[in-house]
């Protein structure tokens, strides 16, 4: 075996490294940090080089058309239906709305998990039910069929069937491979398995964020989804005020979150941050496209809280 190989594999942390391994010297030792010093180049602010971006947008407009990826296939069991499996890293936990857990014929069995709150939720009536321990199916790239563990909470309100969040991603070590012209596909850690996926439109409740019960994290109010009360139609580059549905209560202010709503066929609509009243529950809806696009009644539109909540509150969140 090479002295090489010895040297690097049978020296403890602390103990002197051969000489030989740093610098070409037989005899003498060094210490490990003093190799790896010696080993790895000092920076030099003259060799800068700068790496253009492979995508471009326009100007402030980079986040247009940003979405989670999907990939086809099944929960539970490998024979049902294949659905969206959407990859979000954006969400803390793996998520199951209700509805579909309970139209599974076999359904996991709910645990009880750890008391969350949930920001941004889709209405003050959303709940976690619980939590499961199943395995989701996908065939790779080669035609293989493949399970994986997951352990997801069962929240009601949900509009996705399944939502893969950070905690999947860590657990399997996802990477993400990109190359324009070329299909995304996901790689699990080291292993030879590439599934190929598609994006999708995040849904308001896709980006829900989900912890523990923290003190730097907490709200004192839920705060509301808004949601298109009637369809409507916004002309090429213009704004329209909206008429919003939510659970607004009586004489209350409410401050918008701004957010991108995602239409079919990859349209986009802009709803910028402003203030409105819930006797008059109406919003600015801008159309940034070349075209009209029409708004449909019930369409997710952004979150809503109390902007003295927001503005009081001594934590990260405090911001507009």
């Amino acid at each position: 075996m090479p002295r090489r190989f010895l040297d690097f594999f049978f020296f403890p942390v602390g103990f002197p490294l051969p000489l030989s391994d740093c610098a070409g010297g037989e005899t003498n030792f060094v210490d490990r940090d003093v190799c790896i010093n010696r080993l790895v180049p000092s920076p030099s602010a003259a060799a800068i080089k700068h790496l253009n971006p492979f995508r471009r947008t326009l100007p402030g407009r980079s986040s247009v058309g940003v979405s989670v990826l999907s990939v086809p296939g099944q929960l539970v069991d490998p024979d049902a239906s294949l659905i969206d499996l959407r990859f979000d890293s954006g969400a803390d936990l793996s998520l199951i709305s209700e509805g579909y857990y309970r139209s599974l014929p076999t359904p996991p069995p709910l645990k009880k998990g750890f008391k969350l709150k949930l920001l941004q939720l889709t209405s003050s009536e959303t709940r976690v039910l619980g939590y499961v321990n199943t395995k989701i199916y996908l065939v790779n790239s080669q035609g293989q069929r493949i399970s994986l563990d997951v352990e997801a909470y069962v929240v009601t309100g949900m509009t996705v069937p399944v939502l893969l969040g950070e905690d999947f991603h860590e657990n399997y070590s996802l990477t993400v491979q990109r190359k324009l012209g070329y299909p995304t596909t996901i790689k699990i850690g080291s292993l030879p398995h590439l599934f190929t996926a598609v994006s999708t439109s995040r849904s308001l409740e896709a980006r829900l964020v989900t912890r523990r019960k923290d003190k730097t994290r907490q709200r004192t109010s839920i705060g509301q989804v808004l949601r298109a009360k009637e369809t409507v139609t916004i002309p090429a580059f213009s704004t329209k005020k909206v008429t919003v549905d939510g659970d607004l209560g009586t004489d209350k202010s409410w401050l918008v979150e701004r957010s991108l709503v995602h239409l079919e066929g990859g349209s986009y609509l802009l709803v910028p941050s402003s203030l409105f009243e819930s006797s008059n529950p109406v919003i600015p809806v801008s159309n940034p496209t070349h075209l009209p696009r029409i708004l449909r009644k019930g369409e997710l539109l952004a979150n809503a809280d109390s902007p003295e909540d927001i503005l009081s509150a001594d934590t990260p969140d405090a911001r507009l």
